[in-house]
């Protein structure tokens, strides 16, 4: 089981501090932290003694390390904006951490000799709203929801861009011709251009998607974009697409929501992390295009980066 950085702090602290009845005190965590803080702290009690053993050894290296784990793949302009204000001396040892510029892996070393316990204070105190990322390497076989904190920084925010394109081509696809050119017109291109073709290859069963994604019912395409402005601004299409993902994000858990956000540009990492941690977290499954659309998606710019 996912779960949050905040829960597995939780979690630790049960456990090293109220032993057998940890999992009863994280139970009244109010909402669904309780419980499901109380299933892993239960796990972790019920295993071998040496998996418990590292069980908390990884909780307790996840506490104490001075930035979060796999911030090499946080967005550089996240690192900036979080520096915002700070002196040399703290942007050299953060950057050095994260692994950005020329302070990084190989850079100067610390004329300084700050006390380690201090540079670790200074490190955490810039970086504790970030959240571990994902440290593996984009998977060779099936994608899955799980993995995109792990594909390049432009693909992610890229493919929920086109992702909120293909729904809207889904929707209007049995419009009136001049109601899909005014959407067109209105989103310029290639926007524009994209959505009267996929609008096409939808009515006629085209083949050039190679296989002809579920999109899920119109009515809930229509219900994303309901309060959304239709224009050449790509951040609507860019929240439709995330809201489209949303609820299978909130259900693989943990801090997925957070970790996709860090790995885009922060201009559209809180677009992206608004509408993920939003009210649509909470739509129907059934009402949402399938995972194959969104995977066809990041194979299209998979395609053209070759």
């Amino acid at each position: 089981m996912r779960i949050s950085a905040l829960e597995r702090g939780a979690v630790l602290a049960a456990l090293l501090r109220a032993g057998d009845r940890g999992p009863e005190i994280l139970a009244r965590m109010a909402g669904s932290r309780g419980p499901r803080c109380a299933e892993v702290a239960a796990r972790i009690q019920t295993a071998s003694r040496d998996q418990r053993g590292r069980a908390i050894r990884v909780l307790v290296i996840g506490a104490q390390s001075p930035a979060p784990p796999g911030i090499e793949r946080i967005h550089p302009e996240w690192i900036e904006r979080a520096l915002d204000g700070a002196g040399e001396l703290v942007r050299r040892h953060v950057l050095r951490a994260a692994g950005h510029g020329p302070a990084g892996p190989g850079g100067e070393g610390d004329r300084h000799g700050l006390d380690p316990a201090i540079r670790a204070w200074l490190i955490r105190r810039i970086t504790a709203e970030f959240v571990a990322m994902p440290t593996g390497q984009v998977p060779a076989g099936e994608l899955a929801v799980t993995d995109l904190p792990v594909l390049p920084a432009g693909v992610v925010v890229e493919a929920l861009h086109r992702f909120g394109r293909l729904q809207l081509a889904w929707a209007l696809c049995r419009t009136e011709p001049a109601r899909l050119a005014g959407v067109a017109a209105a989103l310029g291109e290639p926007d524009g251009a994209a959505v009267i073709l996929r609008a096409g290859q939808f009515l006629r069963g085209n083949s050039a998607l190679r296989s002809m994604p579920a999109m899920g019912p119109a009515r809930a395409v229509f219900r994303r974009f309901a309060d959304l402005a239709i224009g050449a601004d790509r951040s609507a299409l860019i929240r439709a697409g995330s809201r489209a993902l949303a609820a299978r994000v909130d259900a693989a858990g943990g801090d997925l929501a957070r970790q996709i956000a860090q790995r885009t540009a922060p201009r559209h990492g809180l677009i992206v992390l608004a509408e993920l941690t939003g009210r649509y977290r909470e739509e129907p499954l059934g009402d949402l295009p399938s995972w194959d659309a969104f995977v066809q998606c990041i194979g299209e710019i998979a395609g053209e980066r070759v």
